[in-house]
């Protein structure tokens, strides 16, 4: 009985976890980057010498940083979302401006999008802009 259970419950984990993903496909207006650099963790090092002179030094830690910022239109909203790349391991996104885009939105701002590799990049929805019409074109900038 314990056995039977123990598939039963190890196969509806697996049937969870291959639930069907619903892929929207959008025109990508734009994706931008910016590139910027924060500074933290100053440390003072310092010591005296025989004569009481104060010799010491600080060391300030430079990070930099990619935002990337996309519009997506899928011809009912215009989507706006962006994501901070913190560390040197995460992969940036390869993405063709004006060519059609795959996305989905999970739970309330998780803005997934489907990179010309076919790989997803996660950002976070910042807002959503209903179009006024369904052939309307995007704003001039």
């Amino acid at each position: 009985m314990k056995t039977f259970l123990a598939i039963l419950l190890m196969s509806i984990c697996v049937v969870a976890a291959q639930k069907d993903v619903q892929w929207k496909t959008g025109k990508l207006l734009s994706i931008g980057k910016q590139h910027w650099t924060s500074y933290e963790g100053s440390t003072t090092t310092g010591r005296v010498d025989d004569n009481g002179n104060i010799n010491a030094s600080n060391n300030v830690e430079a990070r930099g940083h990619n935002t990337f910022r996309a519009q997506v239109d899928d011809g009912e909203y215009t989507y706006f979302a962006e994501r901070t790349l913190n560390w040197r391991f995460q992969h940036e996104p390869i993405l063709t401006e004006n060519d059609d885009v795959k996305f989905r939105i999970e739970g309330k701002d998780d803005f997934i999008l489907q990179d010309d590799r076919g790989k997803e990049f996660k950002m976070k929805l910042i807002k959503k802009r209903k179009d006024d019409s369904p052939n309307s074109s995007p704003p001039p900038r």
